[in-house]
């Protein structure tokens, strides 16, 4: 064993014994690990690309794992074989596929996160976890920063070519739509506004933030949700489903939460204190929750 092998082991066991320590418990959603986020676009490349290969296994029966393969192989270059044995990956991530299809989620099975929000291990089981649509999972948070790239640059580095990085690209943009879709993301409720003022509200959280859906809601007379008290009067309002570049991710009272998300909250409070009411959700465990509690009073 060569001493860099050594180094690399011992530099291994060191962090893991660290991140042990000071590591602190969570649930968070995969919607906060994957929606648009500057720091964290490496990341979200790497589980697109094991999503194609999940999908290719399950739907086509294609065993080979080829996109996880090619991004290896750029990777270690001439040591792949070697440092990176595909064999022995593509054996592991096959039993992980066959095992959630079989028996579900492992609540036993810890994925990583560091105290910013970016997945650091786990990416196969995000990715597995995404493609059966559980958007909730458990975690560690560890108290260093994560080393991953904050950008795509790396793959350009590498060389990978053109027409590979397209298909990953597409393949995230098509997994955050299904986030959207099922509410999966931040979201805002605003009521007891008037049209005007709501107009120019959502000029506002537009400029702060990205809009990705607006659905208009109507909850009668006598009506409690975990937003809303019971009222004796209809609440009529909207439930805005958005993304944010830069969440600047905390880790806060046992959850992970967007910092950023509460600065907007505070600015828009600001401006229409007397106006609306408003309420932003802080993380999209919180926005799935609410989205999927107001399912049956959204106005078609």
């Amino acid at each position: 064993m060569t001493y860099h092998r050594i180094f690399t082991l011992v530099h291994h066991y060191i962090l893991a014994l660290y991140d042990t320590i000071t590591c602190k418990k969570s649930v968070v959603s995969v919607g906060d690990l994957f929606m648009q986020r500057s720091s964290a676009a490496f990341v979200q490349f790497i589980l697109s690309s094991r999503y194609l290969d999940i999908r290719s296994y399950i739907e086509k029966e294609d065993y080979s794992f080829s996109v996880q393969k090619m991004l290896a192989k750029y990777k270690y270059g001439d040591r792949y074989g070697k440092d990176y044995r595909h064999n022995i990956m593509s054996k592991h991530f096959a039993n992980l596929i066959d095992s959630f299809i079989k028996n579900g989620y492992d609540k036993k099975s810890i994925i990583e996160v560091d105290k910013e929000g970016t997945l650091t291990d786990g990416t196969h089981r995000v990715a597995m976890a995404i493609y059966c649509q559980h958007w909730d999972l458990h975690a560690k948070i560890v108290r260093r920063k994560s080393k991953y790239p904050h950008n795509i640059d790396y793959y350009y580095n590498l060389g990978v070519k053109t027409d590979l990085l397209e298909i990953i690209n597409n393949q995230t943009k098509e997994i955050q739509g299904i986030l959207i879709e099922n509410g999966v993301t931040f979201g805002c409720l605003i009521y007891h506004i008037e049209e005007s003022t709501k107009n120019n509200l959502l000029s506002d959280l537009n400029n702060l933030c990205e809009i990705k859906r607006i659905e208009k809601f109507s909850l009668p007379k006598g009506t409690a949700t975990s937003m809303f008290a019971t009222s004796n009067v209809p609440i009529i309002g909207y439930y805005i489903l958005f993304t944010l570049i830069d969440p600047e991710y905390k880790y806060k009272n046992t959850e992970l939460v967007s910092s950023r998300s509460n600065k907007i909250e505070l600015l828009l409070r600001k401006r229409y204190s007397s106006k609306a009411k408003i309420i932003i959700l802080n993380n999209c465990i919180k926005g799935k929750e609410t989205f999927d509690e107001l399912q049956g009073y959204f106005v078609k």
